[in-house]
């Protein structure tokens, strides 16, 4: 997927998170847009306990809203 993709979800003005599913089928929730740092190959993404994943913005397959319960 174009990195351009990934910018546009993260820039999205209110942030909705959302999943990266991979080729492998894997998926990745990005629920802040500080969770993602989007290269023009690769893109890092922040997970729970500091550890980064980096993956490879051709093996992005999809990109999927993650269902949120609405705040009172």
């Amino acid at each position: 997927m174009a990195p351009v993709e990934l910018f546009r979800k993260i820039a999205a003005k209110p942030f909705e998170p959302f999943r990266i599913v991979l080729s492998d089928g894997s998926g990745h929730e990005v629920k802040h847009p500080d969770g993602v740092m989007v290269g023009t190959r690769t893109s890092v993404l922040s997970s729970e306990g500091d550890q980064e994943i980096r993956i490879d913005n051709l093996h992005v397959t999809k990109i999927e809203p993650i269902a949120t319960v609405p705040t009172k």
